[in-house]
């Protein structure tokens, strides 16, 4: 994983712009945990909400253009505790919100 990991930083360095780097980011962690997707969130703390800037498995054209609030779904609850939150079955989770459009 180490490894993984090295090889990521690595391209993300060489990424031209921030939008290059978080895609490297998602496909390169989507791919190495082998799961269904995989998405950053940066928080924009003027309007207090988390913008979707970068996924691999959601409708690409939706990057940019979601939004939720600080509080809202389970960008939110990672936000609250601070830490990852790895959910099996996200769509069972209480705080799951599906955005229409987004996938």
């Amino acid at each position: 994983m180490l490894d993984t990991l090295r090889r990521i930083v690595q391209e993300v360095n060489d990424a031209k712009d921030l939008a290059e780097a978080l895609q490297i980011i998602v496909q390169r962690v989507k791919n190495s945990m082998a799961v269904d997707l995989c998405s950053v969130y940066l928080a924009d703390h003027a309007r207090q909400q988390n913008i979707l800037m970068a996924t691999d498995g959601l409708n690409p054209e939706s990057v940019g253009k979601v939004a939720l609030n600080f509080n809202q779904g389970l960008t939110g609850l990672v936000g609250e505790r601070e830490e990852v939150v790895n959910i099996a079955d996200s769509p069972s989770h209480p705080r799951y919100q599906f955005v229409p459009g987004s996938g």
